[in-house]
């Protein structure tokens, strides 16, 4: 029997205070138990202790978020160097898609719409919207939407030299999961959810920053630009080099989908995350989602000829 290793950091030992507990550890353990010995290790600081402790197992499912002063990317990474064979997106590729820059650039070459980034010094409208956040921000953190009198008046009041300053889009807002196909060849998108402000109001964002918001499965929208926003996540995930999962967010303005942020490791948090609710309402199997991340793993390739992995 295959052993696998869930490696986690509860929310009070990651940087941006993610939602992962021992709720979500137990809700996968419990998923994948019956075909694997499956070990939960808390994540401590890295070492070569570690590494080799990891590498023992023939799969490490990744749900740490970080870990103290490591980030979700600096985690992966250092999984890397430690050639563990973990269930997430190589952490350099990681780290490039938390710069916000880097994925505008990225979706641009596609010609896909993002909001631009724009100038500090540049003259804004006063009457338009503006959203300043970190360039290589997580979890809602440090953002400011005001409109173009105000933002000007807190750049000059500060350094944001490691923020970047955008038009706000003011619209629906969308999120659509990207995870491996069922044949385990390529990926593939699951149905948008769309995230709706609890209170009528044009600046909201997902969570509670700017008030709070509830997710809504249930609603119309034009075909086009839902499976517009499907083909595009699925291709973007690709030409980013993302695997396992990942999440993207968007805004509908005009019925025209502008990408918001990708995530690149989504949280499994069976109540509080998306990406559970988004599998469960449109009936696939979470279990199913993790022996896929098992199929398509190239450590794997030899077992899946001989048909040792569970179906």
């Amino acid at each position: 029997m295959k052993t696998l290793a869930i490696l986690f950091a509860e929310s009070e030992y990651t940087p941006w205070k993610e939602n992962i507990d021992l709720m979500t550890v137990d809700y996968i353990r419990n998923l994948i138990e019956q075909d694997f010995t499956v070990h939960v290790r808390h994540m401590e600081y890295p070492s070569d202790y570690l590494g080799k402790l990891l590498r023992q197992y023939d799969g490490v499912i990744n749900l740490c978020y970080g870990f103290m002063e490591y980030s979700q990317c600096e985690i992966a990474s250092w999984l890397d160097t430690q050639h563990v064979n973990h269930f997430s997106s190589p952490g350099w590729i990681q780290r490039q898609v938390q710069d916000k820059l880097w994925v505008e650039k990225k979706a641009l070459q596609l010609d896909l719409n993002v909001p631009l980034s724009i100038r500090h010094d540049t003259l804004l409208d006063k009457d338009e919207l503006y959203i300043l956040k970190p360039r290589f921000g997580s979890c809602h953190h440090g953002i400011h939407i005001l409109n173009g009198t105000e933002m000007g008046n807190l750049l000059n009041t500060g350094s944001f030299q490691s923020h970047i300053l955008q038009e706000y889009i003011a619209g629906r807002e969308f999120s659509v999961a990207v995870v491996p196909s069922e044949t385990g060849n390529g990926y593939r998108s699951l149905p948008p959810v769309e995230i709706v402000p609890n209170t009528d109001r044009t600046v909201y964002i997902a969570g509670n920053t700017f008030g709070g918001t509830s997710r809504n499965f249930d609603y119309t929208l034009d075909n086009q630009v839902r499976m517009k926003m499907e083909s595009i996540s699925e291709s973007f995930h690709q030409h980013l080099g993302l695997r396992y999962m990942s999440r993207l967010d968007f805004r509908v303005r005009d019925n025209k989908p502008y990408i918001l942020d990708v995530n690149a490791m989504p949280n499994l948090h069976p109540i509080k995350s998306l990406l559970p609710a988004m599998m469960e309402y449109h009936s696939f199997s979470m279990k199913e989602l993790i022996y896929n991340w098992v199929r398509i793993n190239s450590h794997y390739q030899s077992d899946l000829q001989s048909n040792l992995i569970p179906h």
